[in-house]
């Protein structure tokens, strides 16, 4: 490393402390030169660790070189770069909490693998701009690391650390959609029974109106027909009619059973279809 001019300085105060030296007493000459060397160390190595950007170490070193007892030109430097080492160093000040919130304060403290603190007391810490490596521990509790980017001159910024915080409670699950169940056998069977009697209609109706135009055509112009003639006719018309209302009634009677399903299936329910001559019977057997 190239000498600076007041390292030169600081070294030709050496040499003339030593140089003077001779003409006092040996004790008193040993710890003049001794506080000499001490004073110009301290200030070379305040601006090494400066040049660094290690403001902390510059700092103590500092604090050495600008005791009274320095040479007056090594401790006037001390104390005009002392200050403004002192604004150019940052400061933090750490807040702990356990799960519950609660403040801690038995937290030690380190930063880059070197210890930091050794509880927390509310006081702001010297630290070394940077990106930087803190790591907090607390007995019971998983340590926690943080790399935190430090700015110079940057005082007082409060770093704030949770250990094992309560994890946040998830919300209700919204509850499931009640899933209807699979066709009931009740809207199977009205179903059935509505398709049988509105294909009842249609055979009976079609074949009443057929018969009834024949027997139109034979004997209803001169009303010579007989009752045995006539009768068929009006019961085909008559079970067609009724088998209609009963088509009408069972589809109906299906759909709302579909659509008003419970979520469970339905139990079984039964039904019998009598269609005869002139009379049409539903019988339904079964809970709905």
């Amino acid at each position: 490393m190239p000498v600076t001019p007041p390292a030169r300085a600081f070294r030709a105060l050496i040499a003339l402390g030593i140089l003077v030296g001779w003409l006092t007493p040996a004790p008193a000459r040993a710890n003049e030169e001794e506080a000499v060397v001490a004073c110009v160390r301290a200030a070379e190595d305040a601006q090494s660790q400066r040049s660094a950007h290690r403001m902390r170490a510059a700092f103590k070193s500092l604090l050495v070189c600008a005791q009274s007892n320095c040479p007056t030109v090594v401790k006037n430097d001390c104390v005009y770069w002392l200050a403004e080492v002192e604004k150019l160093v940052p400061s933090l000040t750490f807040q702990a909490k356990d799960k519950d919130g609660a403040e801690l304060t038995d937290v030690s403290v380190s930063m880059d693998g070197e210890p930091l603190v050794s509880r927390l007391d509310g006081l702001s810490v010297q630290v070394d701009p940077g990106l930087r490596t803190f790591r907090f521990e607390h007995v019971g509790s998983t340590p926690i690391e943080q790399k935190i980017l430090i700015q110079e001159g940057q005082k007082g910024r409060v770093i704030s650390i949770q250990f094992d915080p309560r994890p946040a409670p998830l919300p209700p699950a919204p509850p499931p959609e009640p899933r209807r169940s699979a066709i009931p056998t009740g809207a199977i069977v009205f179903g059935s029974v509505g398709v049988a009697a509105m294909g009842s209609f249609a055979y009976f109706g079609i074949t009443g109106r057929k018969d009834a135009a024949d027997l139109e055509d034979l004997c209803g112009y001169n009303k010579t027909c007989t009752e045995d003639q006539v009768s068929p006719v009006r019961t085909k018309l008559l079970v067609a009619d009724i088998s209609l209302g009963i088509g009408l009634i069972s589809l109906g009677a299906a759909a709302y059973v579909f659509f008003t399903r419970p979520k469970a299936a339905a139990p079984p329910v039964a039904a019998d279809v009598t269609v005869g001559r002139g009379s049409t019977s539903v019988t339904v057997r079964g809970r709905f």
